[in-house]
């Protein structure tokens, strides 16, 4: 398990013993965002500091430094590219080259979760816009409900899942992309995670909840 925080560090963690295994250092602010490769050999993390960093976990070093020149609120690793949002625009990187490959503006506000699957690219702010990878343009934008700030995207089965600020896990079909309804939350939703036919969020209030989607329930 890997995490960032405002002490600019990001530490890998043993989940058998709960403890940190090895802590990266490098940022100079506050590590706001993190993503994993496929294989899990490698993780890049976004700052504040506007540096994407990767890290090679096997070799505990710092492999690529890739200078965005604006403040990250997301980043997502996918096939030797990596994704940051970062305030209304997403900005594509080659990551060996350290080359920006292609802009994708027009977002609303900072976006805080990128999620790429199935050809297709979900960039989330206070609306989600869907891209279509093979030609990086604008798909459609999914903006009907107001909800806030979006802090995390997830799919499931063929269901978009949305977690907001205004304490709503927003579902969308992903066929058709029509808006499915709202799970109402205690709090606002950080994290979602799918595991199976269970989805895990977590809240404001330090609580994680788990939902039976097809039950609609939890």
């Amino acid at each position: 398990m890997f995490s960032g925080s405002t002490d600019t560090t990001v530490k890998v963690w043993e989940l058998s013993t709960l403890k940190v295994k090895h802590t990266f250092t490098g940022h100079t602010q506050q590590v706001t965002t993190i993503s994993r490769s496929h294989d899990n050999k490698m993780i890049c993390s976004g700052s504040s500091d506007c540096s994407i960093k990767v890290w090679d976990v096997e070799n505990l070093t710092c492999d690529t430094t890739i200078n965005t020149g604006k403040d990250i609120r997301s980043v997502f690793w996918y096939r030797g590219m990596v994704f940051s949002g970062h305030l209304k625009t997403v900005l594509v990187w080659d990551i060996k080259k350290k080359k920006l490959v292609k802009e994708l503006p027009g977002q609303d506000h900072w976006i805080r979760s990128i999620l790429v699957a199935n050809g297709y690219c979900f960039t989330a702010a206070q609306n989600i816009q869907i891209w279509d990878m093979g030609s990086f343009s604008c798909l459609k934008t999914l903006s009907q409900i107001k909800c806030g700030s979006i802090y995390c995207l997830g799919l499931y089965e063929d269901w978009l899942l949305a977690g907001t600020y205004e304490q709503k896990l927003l579902i969308w079909d992903t066929k058709t992309y029509e808006y499915v309804g709202a799970l109402k939350h205690p709090g606002p939703i950080y994290a979602l995670a799918i595991n199976g036919q269970r989805v895990y969020t977590g809240c404001y209030d330090h609580s994680i909840y788990e939902w039976d989607l097809r039950m609609l329930a939890y």
